[in-house]
């Protein structure tokens, strides 16, 4: 009975721990025998009892799973490390985005900085924090959003010494998307001595202001003209092919840096996109710049070399003959295009070898040179070992034949002009309205239009060989 007795007053007592907070409680006489924690203190006596504890199997567990998390915690959040020289990759997006509020993106070769970007940790795709740190001291801290998931655009980081002063600038390149999976990179330039961000010029505005961009609908062609420092660069499309109201839309820049070989030059060059945001297109690329130093600061030259994509969907190419819908360009191949099927047999057709007749020919001695002549057509290519020919120039004198821009023989010069709009009349002494030629082109190609009486007398297309 004694036995059952204390089993059934344990059993009540460990009901009443569990329901109260027991540390430093006082409990009544009749349970003080199994008392976990008790002080007693006589005030008027000013004596104090020993404190006794007893600890149950729960406690046991609390204090095992504590010392668990404490031994723990500093490796859960110590920051992966990469080796000198190497990038890390970004964040796996599959596991829990919380477990990745820090990561180490990039560091210099030497180990010496790093760049380690911070997360909200709310499980978005862009970090919107990141310091440069040298061991564990902060130097210098960005913010604003870099995108997790795309590896290919990895920040970079690079010491170099830009201003060619014997101390070393920390260069960092990262990139975000513009839309439509269109990226930019963006560069920034640390002074390594007091950690102050050197001012780099923007290519992108620069671009802005020097840019001329238009779009210009004709009856038979949609054409597009990039004019830069008093250069045109022009491209006509089909009116029938679709989307072509997204030309309408202004030119947007992808811009992307990397470091010169001797790792003391940064450079830019920018992709030229046209269109919406759902329906971006590359229209072409601006040409390498360098950052020079001038008068303490980096300075760009001004941006002049432009060129189109290639295979712009519906091009219409500019320096061409129109022969039944089908374009024969200059440069075109004799092995892609077959001449015979197009324009029959030559009325004459001559080869021969530069140089074979004792002239001399200069650099192009050896090349050999072919002529077919046709009823109101002259064609001549060139080829270097004699088998493959391509077309360097064309002679259109008869209305049979046409540009690729629809001029032919007996047209208006306000037909020219329209078709034309850049082209200009020719130096040569000659003017309108008697005897004169208008000019359209660049540099190793081109377009001149004789002219008699403000009408087409003679078309002739011609590839200037360097």
């Amino acid at each position: 009975m004694a036995r059952l007795e204390d089993n059934k007053k344990q059993a009540e007592l460990d009901k009443f721990l569990q329901e109260r907070v027991f540390i430093g409680r006082q409990f009544d006489k009749e349970k003080q025998n199994l008392v976990l924690l008790s002080i007693l203190e006589d005030k008027n006596k000013k004596k104090q009892k020993r404190k006794v504890f007893a600890f149950t199997p729960y406690m046991f567990a609390i204090i095992a799973v504590a010392s668990i998390v404490v031994m723990a915690w500093p490796l859960l959040n110590k920051p992966m490390m990469n080796q000198p020289g190497t990038i890390m990759p970004s964040p796996d997006s599959s596991s829990d985005p919380k477990q990745h509020d820090e990561q180490v993106l990039a560091q210099t070769r030497d180990g010496l900085y790093r760049l380690i970007a911070y997360s909200d940790g709310g499980g978005g795709d862009y970090y919107t924090e990141w310091k440069i740190m040298s061991n564990e001291e902060e130097l210098y801290v960005f913010k604003g959003y870099l995108h997790k998931k795309n590896a290919m655009h990895t920040p970079k980081m690079q010491l170099a010494d830009l201003q060619n002063d014997g101390q070393r600038e920390l260069v960092i390149i990262w990139g975000n998307p513009l839309s439509n999976g269109v990226w930019s990179e963006e560069a920034h330039v640390l002074n390594t001595r007091d950690w102050t961000e050197l001012s780099l010029p923007s290519y992108e505005l620069l671009l802005k202001q020097k840019v001329n961009y238009q779009f210009v609908s004709h009856e038979r062609f949609d054409g597009i003209t990039v004019e830069i420092n008093a250069a045109k660069h022009e491209l006509a499309l089909d009116k029938q092919k679709p989307n072509n109201e997204q030309l309408l839309s202004t030119l947007q820049y992808s811009l992307s840096y990397t470091m010169g070989e001797s790792a003391d030059r940064l450079m830019v060059k920018a992709d030229v996109y046209v269109g919406e945001e759902n329906g971006l297109f590359k229209l072409g690329t601006f040409g390498e710049q360098w950052f020079n130093k001038e008068g303490g600061q980096l300075s760009l030259g001004e941006p002049s070399l432009f060129v189109f994509a290639p295979d712009i969907e519906g091009e219409i190419p500019l320096y061409a003959m129109d022969v039944e819908g089908e374009f024969i360009s200059l440069w075109s191949s004799d092995q892609e295009i077959d001449l015979g099927r197009l324009f029959g047999k030559p009325i004459k057709e001559t080869v021969k070898r530069l140089g074979d007749d004792g002239q001399d020919a200069g650099p192009f001695t050896g090349t050999y040179v072919k002529e077919l002549i046709y009823d109101g057509l002259e064609i001549r290519l060139s080829s270097g070992d004699g088998k493959e020919y391509r077309i360097v120039s064309m002679r259109l004198s008869s209305d049979k034949y046409a540009t690729s821009l629809g001029i032919r023989v007996g047209d208006s010069a306000k037909q020219v002009e329209r078709a034309y709009p850049s082209i200009e009349h020719a130096l040569d002494g000659r003017e309108a309205p008697g005897d004169y030629a208008y000019v359209f082109g660049h540099n190793m190609i081109g377009l001149l239009i004789d002219m008699k009486d403000n009408q087409v007398r003679e078309l002739y297309f011609e590839y200037l060989m360097d």
